[in-house]
């Protein structure tokens, strides 16, 4: 660290504590090697609790969410941190009374996509805003309890020799659009899927991550939005820059 500047930190509890604690920030606003060089904080209680499945209804094995701020009048959403979930998908927070957003992308080789889910905290009460509550979601007390969308868009992702692909890295971005995108990850047997809405068109791009080898497919717009294609397979055949 570079003396005189400023640092924000972010501790966060181990393994199976991260359900009970909740991470902690701790901000240096005059960086001294005398003055901090040892940094000690005390994890906060939750009044904010997760559980996230797959969308077969499994635990979502350490995967990960952000945690924004939400304006319901303008719809926006300001980052403000992010996290990982346990071994069995919980995660735990202390949160300033207010509105959030809650995003959850599935573990590696969980099956399921990215789902949304915002809340209302205000001291130990949670209550859910903008119409969540959906299928097999719950709030009880402050659980959080969240399951992940299967998608309406799968597909297996291959190799060159046709061999199947886990763990390859998925991303659908909006064609009129970029900055409006989706990701998720291959499972053990190179299956994927999405959750897109129809009404756009997208381009779906997948990588290899040990190969860097990839491939993209187009989904050209249709009706109903929902509509389901199965098959929408990829080849990764393109080899990584040198």
């Amino acid at each position: 660290l570079t003396t005189g500047r400023k640092y924000v930190i972010w501790a966060y509890p181990n393994g199976e504590q991260s359900r009970s604690f909740a991470p902690k920030k701790l901000e240096i606003t005059n960086y001294s090697p005398e003055t901090h060089s040892v940094l000690t904080t005390t994890f906060a209680l939750p009044n904010v609790k997760l559980k996230v499945l797959t969308s077969t209804g499994g635990d979502n094995v350490y995967g990960w969410f952000t945690l924004s701020s939400w304006d319901s009048a303008t719809s926006t959403a300001l980052e403000l941190s992010n996290g990982s979930l346990d071994s069995k998908g919980y995660a735990a927070l202390t949160l300033d009374n207010g509105n959030y957003q809650l995003r959850f992308w599935p573990g590696k080789g969980a099956r399921g996509v990215q789902k949304i889910v915002r809340i209302k905290v205000d001291g130990t009460s949670v209550t859910a805003i903008d119409g969540f509550i959906v299928g097999s979601d719950t709030l009880a007390s402050s659980l959080v309890t969240a399951k992940l969308p299967s998608g309406n868009i799968s597909g297996v992702i291959r190799d060159a020799a046709s061999a199947i692909v886990p763990s390859a890295l998925i991303a659908a971005y909006r064609a009129d659009d970029d900055t409006k995108f989706v990701t998720t990850s291959s499972d053990a047997n190179g299956n994927y899927q999405l959750n897109l809405d129809l009404t756009h068109s997208w381009v779906v791009k997948s990588v290899d991550p040990v190969s860097g080898y990839a491939g993209s497919l187009n989904i050209a717009s249709r009706s109903p939005s929902n509509d389901v294609l199965s098959s929408q397979n990829i080849s990764l055949t393109t080899a990584p820059a040198p």
